[in-house]
């Protein structure tokens, strides 16, 4: 019996070895791969030519390859490479499907040339597809991208001026000059585009320009950026004024005049003042104008434009220069040399009182008395009505009297915690004496005898 019985179990056991091969299915790993980017050079320039290299490294014998590699045009051209490589514009196809399938590393040798000052990112595009050579099964693929840093060329210019600027309709105020990068025209109602063509003077360097299309109402912002071959920056504004909108005798908007600078979009018509000349009504325009006393600025009050007769403390760290307010150059400070920024000072007299410094935003077109307890940043912030401002030195006051009442405190509290220490060690040290005395003798009861 116990022969049979081994005799069946060893029958079972060869027929279940040789079924399992037949009922489990083959387990297959995939192989996978990944693929990077390296340059030759460590500092690229305008004009240089770069040599990169893709690399791709398997855990298995690589067999085909395809993909897709983008990369900036504008930065890098496309130069040459393999002939399993073609494209450019941005857009390079590899198409790898007979190589010599016998390492699991492969590498392909690509040659740009750096066309423009820029970031250039080279990488995969999609989802590339690498195969096995043995099984044709493709491969689990990971990829990185290479970032190319392309600067000037060391012969490049550093000219970001113009030649030449003109435009249609109106004409320039002051005359173009390079060298002056601030400009006023008033056109009619009737123009939304205002026209420009610029040259540079240096035929590498390339102009933008920016806001000239759908003209508002009023004052509109219009920049030409210069930039130069070594990519330095010089910006131009137009402050073009579009006239209102002027009606026939006996309609219901009555008939604008003057050429005011900025209007608000409602088209609000101008008021007659004193002396035949206009004036804008309150807050509906911001211009500059020439009275009997002297250059007046119209910014939601009257202003007269004043000069610094050595009475003005100007703030430490602006600088001197000018600008245009329809047509009249005023002067001004600026928190920079450059005159970029949109906050500068101007030195005003609202409604003939005494001359003071006011900020000015040249974006907003609005004017708000500065105070020189301010701190500078508050010249770079945009002024809003109904700020009050606290004096630098009460501030400062209350600040010093906080931090004397905080020191307070923490000197009370730190002799507290310190008290509450020597006392909690007294109790241990006590506690542990307690323990660590020897108990006292007992009498025996033995009463000696004579």
């Amino acid at each position: 019996m116990k022969a049979f019985m081994k005799t069946v179990i060893t029958l079972l056991l060869t027929a279940a070895v040789m079924i399992s091969p037949l009922a489990a299915p083959a387990k297959v790993q995939a192989a996978s791969a990944s693929i990077g980017f390296e340059k030759d050079l460590e500092t690229v320039r305008v004009d240089d030519v770069v040599a990169v290299t893709l690399k791709l490294t398997a855990d298995a014998i690589i067999g085909a390859f395809e993909g897709y590699i983008s990369y900036n045009s504008d930065v890098l051209d496309f130069v040459t490479g393999p002939e399993t490589i073609v494209g450019g514009e941005g857009i390079l196809k590899i198409n790898d499907s007979d190589p010599d399938a016998r390492f699991n590393e492969r590498s392909y040798l690509l040659f740009f040339k750096a066309v423009g000052i820029g970031s250039c990112d080279i990488k995969l595009r999609g989802t590339p597809e690498i195969y096995q050579a043995e099984t044709d099964f493709p491969m689990s693929v990971s990829s990185s991208p290479l970032t190319i840093d392309v600067l000037a060329s060391q012969k490049a210019s550093s000219d970001a001026s113009l030649a030449a600027m003109k435009i249609s309709p109106g004409t320039l105020t002051p005359e173009f000059s390079p060298q002056v990068f601030e400009y006023s025209v008033t056109v009619p109602y009737e123009t939304t585009t205002l026209l420009v063509s610029a040259v540079t003077s240096d035929t590498k360097a390339n102009v933008k320009i920016e806001g000239n299309d759908e003209l508002d109402v009023g004052q509109n912002r219009v920049l030409l950026l210069v930039t130069a071959e070594d990519g330095t920056l010089n910006k131009y504004v137009i402050y073009a004024a579009r006239e209102p909108e002027k009606t026939a005798p006996g309609g219901d908007t009555p008939e604008t005049t003057g050429t005011p600078d900025n209007t608000d979009n409602t088209g609000t018509a101008e008021q007659t003042s004193e002396g035949g000349n206009t004036a804008p009504a309150e807050g509906s325009y911001f211009y500059a104008a020439d009275e009997d006393d002297g250059v007046i600025l119209y910014a939601g009050s009257k202003y007269t434009i004043g000069k610094d007769n050595g009475s003005i403390k100007i703030p430490e760290g602006y600088f001197k220069t000018s600008i245009l307010i329809s047509g009249h150059t005023v002067t001004a400070y600026s928190p920079t040399e450059d005159l970029s920024s949109d906050f500068l000072l101007l030195i005003l007299s609202k409604n003939g009182g005494e001359p003071e410094l006011y900020s000015f935003d040249r974006v907003e077109k609005t004017v708000q008395r500065y105070s020189s307890s301010k701190k500078d940043a508050t010249i770079n912030s945009k002024p809003s009505s109904g700020y009050s401002t606290i004096d630098e030195a009460e501030l400062k006051k209350n600040y010093d009297k906080s931090l004397h009442n905080l020191t307070l405190v923490i000197a009370i509290m730190s002799g507290i915690c310190m008290l509450l220490l020597i006392l909690t060690i007294r109790m241990a040290l006590k506690s542990k004496e307690k323990k660590s005395a020897p108990p006292r003798r007992q009498g025996t009861g033995t009463r000696r005898t004579r």
